[in-house]
């Protein structure tokens, strides 16, 4: 069975308000997508967090694009779709190999698979999971009744392990991240489209942990950091658009920009506080579920030196 009705044609509507309708129809189209994703929120993320991870493909290239499609359609729940595009890819994979090892490419998949195996372009392994794939793609393109015949399991099953064996394929591919700057890893997640900064964030907190032994994490059993030190005031903005402090901690060296409320402005203010002064003060950050702190406020500023210090007097080099 299926149901459209997505949209209303509104022609009992004049021209010039038909437009509102239509309008608010998509914000009500918008509400139902959000609902839906919610309420499938934890197994979208189980299926996600369940596949296999290589690591960095700095290619730009559209088998790697259809790897992000196979792995939002598996996280989804959209399995048949899966296989099908995890075949289409791999088809694109191999004829990327012929093309860069200037080969002449063959008509069918198997007989590409197999040549690129005998020009030693590809090792045993990955021509035995670009076979798989091979296979299972063509029982889902023909929709063979074995195909038709599987349970909702056994189709998740099936579309997990094609994107596994497509991955095996894509490993020699693979970059060493820790070789790139900071620089280029913003410049590369940046270039891929529909990035997010959230998504960056996180998968950058990983890589440093794996690759250069850098764990950012606060223990999932603390909900907030509070921290109470003296700190060089470096720099206030308190303006039309800005409510906040650039502060520097004596003992760790490292500065941290305070958000600070309306009350917190005039307070500031009040207490006459200029940059280059020292303060002992308390912050406080929520710990975000990446297991790190993000928005830093003040609790209070406990004592004040007004004398005026430069950041050489403070932090000589």
């Amino acid at each position: 069975m299926y149901i459209d009705f997505i949209k209303n044609n509104y022609l009992d509507i004049p021209d010039g308000e038909r437009q509102a309708y239509i309008v608010r129809d998509k914000k009500a189209l918008a509400s139902i997508i959000q609902e839906k994703i919610a309420q499938d929120a934890e197994g979208i993320v189980e299926r996600w967090y369940k596949l296999s991870d290589i690591g960095f493909l700095p290619q730009q290239e559209k088998f790697l694009d259809l790897l992000k499609e196979a792995e939002q359609l598996y996280s989804f729940g959209f399995y048949t779709g899966t296989t099908a595009v995890v075949g289409i890819a791999c088809e694109e994979y191999c004829r990327y190999l012929v093309a860069k090892h200037n080969l002449t490419d063959e008509k069918t998949q198997e007989k590409r698979i197999d040549k690129l195996y005998k020009c030693g372009v590809i090792t045993s392994g990955i021509k035995d999971a670009l076979h798989i794939v091979r296979k299972l793609r063509n029982d889902c393109m023909h929709y063979n009744t074995s195909f038709k015949q599987l349970s909702e399991e056994e189709l998740e099953q099936r579309a997990f392990d094609m994107i596994v064996q497509y991955k095996v394929c894509l490993a020699p591919l693979a970059a060493e991240v820790n070789e790139r700057s900071e620089e280029e890893l913003i410049t590369d997640f940046v270039k891929a489209e529909k990035s997010n900064l959230r998504e960056y964030l996180y998968k950058h907190r990983n890589i440093l942990h794996q690759t250069k032994n850098i764990n950012l994490q606060i223990n999932p059993k603390v909900s907030n950091m509070i921290f109470t030190s003296v700190y060089f005031v470096d720099e206030i903005d308190i303006s039309e658009h800005f409510h906040e402090m650039t502060l520097i901690d004596l003992n760790r060296q490292h500065p941290v920009v305070v958000d600070l409320t309306l009350p917190q402005c005039e307070m500031v203010k009040s207490l006459k506080l200029e940059e280059g002064n020292l303060i002992v003060a308390s912050l406080v950050s929520a710990v975000s579920s990446r297991g790190q702190t993000e928005e830093w406020l003040l609790l209070k500023i406990e004592d004040i030196s007004r004398m005026i210090y430069s950041s050489e007097d403070v932090f000589p080099a």
